[in-house]
């Protein structure tokens, strides 16, 4: 009896062997680019820096990080998406470019589920009520109490419009009542070094544990569903009395969409590995980013749930791009 072959059976035995890729298909056969459409040195850069690394070694390829900010990922989102889908090029995908953005600016130039086939997605973070320490409070009641006493005097550092953290303060406007001053930024670490610096009062950021420990900012809440494992002595927001604003963030890896699908299988794979790596779980969670690891399909049914969540939310809230 003739053994089977075929592409989609070299890469099956390939696959089912850790960090081994059939010569067979060619692929990959140069450098890889991995596009973040967000500045140096936030978690979307760590997270693509650290899978950038590991995928490098099991793919036997150099894989290069492409920062492309501006315009709340606009400018990345669009130049992925113009990108050749052979493979070589791949985009950070998340909640804020993907979902939040394209439900609140009409005719961006990419289309989250028409332009992109999501690869997998790797990791959920879990975003706090970050204040600097010259805001007089260490609870969520004393800060709006604060703020009602100062009507959009307290500025609310964001990443950019759309972003996790802008939906999150409109929401939290609302529900609460107060008045803040939005002030969009390229990225999370322009919003750090600005929230450390006193430009900006208040912000909802996930990877802040070095900060805390230094007394730059301190956190009040956590907006996941439980407490946050690096802060257990921090309530979450439904423990604040704002349950509505319980919510997490999420990244993954897309490619362009016509990226066959072997390579797309075989990326899904060797991205399951790296989030598998105790290294890579230790590494990221320590920086905020907790591993949650989905394949092609499970991604792509949970951007679409996500895309259906946030319509109405953002329906609901009446939120609108600034």
């Amino acid at each position: 009896m003739r053994a089977p072959n075929g592409p989609g059976v070299l890469l099956a035995v390939a696959l089912a062997l850790p960090g081994v890729l059939p010569a067979q298909t060619g692929y990959p056969a140069k450098p890889i680019r991995i596009i973040v459409p967000f500045p140096p040195g936030g978690i979307t850069d760590l997270h693509a820096r650290t899978v950038g690394e590991r995928l490098t070694v099991r793919l036997k390829q150099p894989v290069i990080i492409d920062n492309r900010a501006g315009a709340g990922g606009r400018i990345g989102m669009e130049l992925a998406a113009r990108a050749a889908a052979d493979g070589y090029n791949l985009v950070i995908m998340n909640g804020a470019v993907n979902v939040f953005l394209p439900a609140l600016v009409p005719n961006l130039p990419y289309r989250t589920l028409e332009d992109f086939v999501p690869i997998a997605k790797g990791v959920v973070t879990c975003p706090m009520i970050v204040l600097h320490p010259a805001v007089p409070a260490t609870s969520v009641r004393e800060l709006l109490a604060f703020a009602r006493e100062r009507p959009a005097q307290l500025n609310l550092g964001t990443p950019g419009l759309g972003n996790f953290a802008h939906i999150q303060g409109e929401q939290f406007m609302k529900l609460a009542g107060v008045k803040l001053l939005h002030v969009p930024f390229k990225g999370e670490a322009d919003v750090m070094r600005d929230l450390i610096g006193g430009q900006v009062q208040m912000t909802f950021a996930a990877a802040v544990g070095p900060q805390v420990a230094a007394g730059q900012v301190k956190v009040v809440a956590t907006t996941c569903p439980g407490r946050a494992v690096s802060f257990p002595n921090v309530p979450t927001v439904s423990e604040a009395g704002f349950p509505a604003l319980t919510g997490e963030g999420w990244q993954g890896i897309g490619a362009p969409a016509g990226t066959p699908k072997p390579i797309i299988d075989l990326l899904s794979s060797a991205l399951q590995a790296v989030f598998a790596e105790p290294a890579v779980v230790q590494r990221l969670g320590s920086n905020g980013l907790n591993v949650d690891f989905l394949g092609s399909t499970e991604f792509r049914e949970f951007i679409a749930r996500d895309m259906v969540r946030v319509k109405q939310l953002i329906t609901d809230f009446n939120i609108k791009a600034e």
